[in-house]
C-alpha cells in the first residue's frame, strides 16, 4: 500500500500538468479549493479533537498521578522498525530495533511516554488544520500510556493517507 500512496503523490503534479480533469493543483502548485483532493471520502465525520485533547489531557494526568519511571514497551510506527525501549528513571537507557533492520532504514527515535504525549498534541494541532483530517488516539485506562495513535488525511481520491503510532508490551520492571 506504502508504494501506491508514494506513486500516487509522485505522478499527480505530472497528471496535473499534462491536463489532468480535476485540475488538483493551481498553477502555484497550491491545492485547487474545487479539486476532489479537497473533498473527504464518502462518510467522512470530521474528528472531535476537542474530545480528542480533552483525552490526551485525562491520560496524561493518570501518567503523571502513577509516577512510573523505569518501564519497556515496543514503539511501534506504521513506517519504519519496531523498537524496544527500556527507560529507567524517566529517561530511555536503551532502545533496540525489533526484528532486524532494513539496509538503508533509519529506526525511529526512541522516547519516553511523556515525548509521545508531546508528539500526539503536536501532531493533533497539525492534522486539524488539513483538510479532511483524521485522528483517533487510545489510552492505558489504568496509567495512562498511549497504546495507539492515528492521523492523517482522507481526500477523496487517496484513501490512506494515515500513519501513526502503536505501544505495545508495555511494562513496570
Amino acid at each position: 500500500m506504502r508504494p501506491l500512496i508514494l506513486l500516487t503523490l509522485l505522478t499527480l503534479p505530472a497528471l496535473t500538468a499534462c491536463g489532468y480533469p480535476d485540475s488538483s493543483l493551481n498553477p502555484d502548485n497550491s491545492l485547487n479549493p474545487d479539486s476532489s483532493l479537497n473533498r473527504c471520502v464518502s462518510g467522512y465525520q470530521r474528528p472531535d479533537f476537542t474530545a480528542l485533547r480533552n483525552d490526551l489531557s485525562a491520560a496524561k494526568s493518570r501518567w503523571t498521578k502513577s509516577g512510573i519511571s523505569d518501564y519497556t514497551f515496543d514503539f511501534i510506527p506504521s513506517a519504519g522498525p519496531s523498537v524496544h525501549v527500556v527507560v529507567r528513571g524517566g529517561v530511555v537507557q536503551s532502545a533496540q530495533v525489533v526484528g532486524g533492520n532494513a539496509a538503508g532504514t533509519t529506526p525511529p527515535t526512541a522516547g519516553t511516554i511523556e515525548t509521545y504525549f508531546q508528539s500526539i498534541s503536536a501532531d493533533l494541532n497539525r492534522v486539524q488544520a488539513e483538510s479532511c483530517p483524521a485522528a483517533t488516539a487510545i489510552y492505558d485506562p489504568n496509567d495512562g500510556h498511549p497504546t495507539t495513535f492515528y492521523r492523517g488525511t482522507l481526500p477523496a481520491d487517496i484513501q490512506d493517507l494515515v500513519g501513526g503510532i502503536a505501544i505495545q508490551n508495555f511494562t513496570r520492571p
